[in-house]
């Protein structure tokens, strides 16, 4: 890779992890709606924003995190309960932290383990 494409692929996950940022608050915010009063049209909402987010992770090869997304959209599409609402606010709170660590130049693999825990101790 040339430093034209390093530059070009850096600045795709910028835009990635501010976009990523900007629609955890989002299904953090329906998660919360979905904890005190279940919707169905709310959770499908999360669901496509889920999808959407998975697809935006794999474009700019954050597999890790593409895989989390992906399994909490399995989850959210098989239950809706209470229990699983609290693991997917529990897992949008791990991304979120995966991306601050990411941009701290840590290693976010743990976080993306903890979180696919989460889910795959419910599931």
């Amino acid at each position: 890779m040339d430093q034209d494409e390093i530059e070009f692929l850096m600045s795709l996950i910028k835009d990635f992890i501010g976009d990523a940022r900007f629609q955890l608050d989002e299904l953090e915010e329906m998660g919360l709606a979905l904890e005190s009063a279940p919707d169905a049209a709310r959770l499908s909402e999360a669901r496509k924003l889920l999808h959407s987010l998975k697809g935006s992770a794999q474009a700019v090869a954050f597999q890790e995190f593409s895989a989390v997304v992906h399994q909490m959209e399995t989850l959210l599409a098989a239950r809706s309960d209470a229990p699983a609402i609290g693991v997917f606010l529990g897992v949008v709170d791990r991304l979120k932290e995966y991306l601050r660590i990411y941009e701290a130049s840590g290693d976010p693999k743990p976080v993306a383990e903890e979180a696919l825990k989460l889910i795959r101790d419910l599931a």
